[in-house]
């Protein structure tokens, strides 16, 4: 039974290491045609802009919530004159 100590004590170090990893990974992007999902955001082409979002899908809400808490953060108050 202790033999099997050593083994179950790297196996368990080993899972833990691999879900630091998994978990610690940023969020990757959606791409559409080679373009990414902040690329898409500041498109001039309304059309294709919208066409993009809606061809990813529901794999762009981790991406706008991200950008959004971002943008929320920021100070918008104008300079006093």
């Amino acid at each position: 039974m202790k033999a099997n100590r050593p083994t179950l004590k790297i196996r368990f170090q080993i899972v833990f290491l691999s879900l630091l990893t998994v978990c610690s990974a940023p969020a990757s992007e959606p791409v559409f045609n080679g373009q990414p999902l902040s690329d898409w955001l500041v498109e001039r082409d309304t059309a294709a802009q919208q066409d993009a979002i809606r061809q990813m899908g529901t794999s762009c809400i981790p991406t706008l919530l991200d950008i959004l808490a971002h943008i929320s953060q920021i100070n918008f108050t104008r300079p006093c004159n």
